[in-house]
């Protein structure tokens, strides 16, 4: 079975000749994750980057990197990380470096697929734009908290700009690109005040704004619940987050494949693999890897699996770690 039948098959809930892989990295540094749409060099970067890869490795679902563009243009030219900063977010237009580029990276690494693999793009919510900015690119976590706990309204409030340029986003990636989905990254606010209460009223509301739009235009969607660097997430929340296929941190939220099946009903799920430094799938031996890839499979069924990562793994990870978890998900 071709990769793209393959993937779209479990994207539907059913099982193919084998187990497909779905694992990713970053091209670039951390902190140059919000500096694509000024800095030229980034979408180059970037767009290299997966040529690279696409030359050692042949992924069987693909998920092209936003690296350079994880955040609004506007929350990062006025350096929005106070009460006082919230008005200075602004619309921006169809025409601007950060739409355009972005189409430019999309073209670019598609070229080199040839049509054969069902492609994702990275998106972030409008909340996490924000908290990439704030809390990951400045590592200021109490001006984030301060915002989205202390001003909760105002910051909300001005993140509608946010949403509203990320579906505009959207659009002009579905006119102008050949995408089949996005993977779509969410997470729950980190702070004891924030309880489900709290995520119901303030950030489901601006989550779905996005989601909406993004199953509007696309089939092949996959919902990211992010668990980078060991943040907790209520799995079952996200029920009320309709998906196509969906991604958790199964070893910080200890909820395994089989588990999440259960939670989404059915859908796709995938990972598995915890995606740290210094784990299993960048130290164990060949012979664990696919044995940990057969238990997986074993418990949780080949139908609507996707072995996977939590997160993104190490840059640095020998593909033939892949192939071997690739081997193991064979008939």
């Amino acid at each position: 079975m071709e990769r793209r039948e393959l993937v779209q098959n479990v994207f539907n809930g059913k099982a193919g000749d084998r187990v497909p892989i779905g694992f990713w990295w970053h091209f670039v540094e951390g902190s140059r994750h919000a500096d694509g749409f000024y800095d030229n060099d980034i979408a180059d970067r970037v767009i290299e980057g997966h040529k690279a890869m696409l030359k050692k490795f042949q992924p069987d679902l693909l998920k092209i990197m936003s690296d350079g563009f994880f955040c609004h243009p506007s929350i990062i030219e006025n350096d929005v990380r106070r009460v006082e900063d919230l008005g200075k977010i602004q619309h921006i237009t169809k025409d601007h470096p950060w739409v355009k580029k972005q189409i430019r990276v999309i073209n670019e690494v598609l070229a080199e697929t040839n049509g054969e693999v069902v492609a994702m793009y990275n998106m972030f919510s409008a909340v996490q734009q924000l908290r990439l900015y704030i809390e990951y690119i400045l590592n200021d976590r109490a001006a984030y908290r301060a915002l989205m706990i202390d001003h909760t309204a105002e910051t909300m409030e001005a993140l509608k700009i946010v949403e509203e340029d990320t579906n505009m986003l959207l659009d002009e990636l579905k006119k102008n690109t050949k995408i089949d989905g996005i993977y779509y990254s969410v997470q729950m606010l980190q702070h004891e005040e924030a309880d489900e209460e709290f995520h119901n009223k303030w950030i489901v509301p601006s989550d779905l704004v996005t989601l909406k739009k993004i199953n509007e235009n696309w089939e092949y969607n996959m919902l990211h619940i992010c668990g980078y660097e060991h943040y907790h997430n209520n799995v079952r929340f996200y029920t009320q987050y309709p998906c196509k296929a969906y991604n958790w941190a199964t070893h910080t939220d200890k909820i395994d494949m089989k588990e999440g099946k259960e939670i989404f009903e059915g859908h796709c799920v995938c990972g598995g693999f915890d995606n740290n430094a210094g784990t299993l799938i960048e130290t164990g031996t060949i012979e664990e890897l696919k044995a940990y890839t057969k238990e997986i499979i074993e418990h949780a069924g080949r139908e609507g699996l996707i072995i996977g990562a939590d997160c993104t793994i190490p840059p640095t990870i020998d593909v033939a770690r892949l192939e071997a978890i690739r081997d193991a998900g064979r008939l």
